[in-house]
């Protein structure tokens, strides 16, 4: 699914979200952000043949264990962005170059 469904609107990272370009509490402070990284719920439902990676996953997953189990995934193929640009992150998730955190 996240090879279909979760993906960058702008794969090359070229364009500033129109969310940031609109808004003066954000421009030009985020005009290098390519997005967020957060607030997404995905229900899913995994056949009993198929469930024993997942045990211990159960429920709600803190951010920051599903996000470095995608890293560490060759194939999970995470779209990073370019030198100089990011993504805005909740405080929680772990600090990386490509990213900004924001604490609410």
């Amino acid at each position: 699914m996240a090879k279909v469904r979760i993906k960058p609107l702008d794969p090359e990272f070229m364009s500033t979200p129109q969310e940031i370009l609109s808004d003066s509490r954000y421009m030009p402070h985020f005009k290098d952000s390519v997005g967020a990284l957060d607030g997404v719920n995905v229900q899913a439902s995994i056949s009993p043949c198929d469930q024993v990676p997942y045990i211990g996953w159960e429920g709600s997953t803190h951010d920051s264990r599903v996000f470095l189990s995608t890293l560490r995934d060759p194939q999970s193929n995470f779209p990073k962005p370019p030198n100089g640009k990011y993504y805005l992150v909740d405080a929680k998730y772990p600090q990386m170059k490509w990213q900004l955190p924001i604490r609410s």
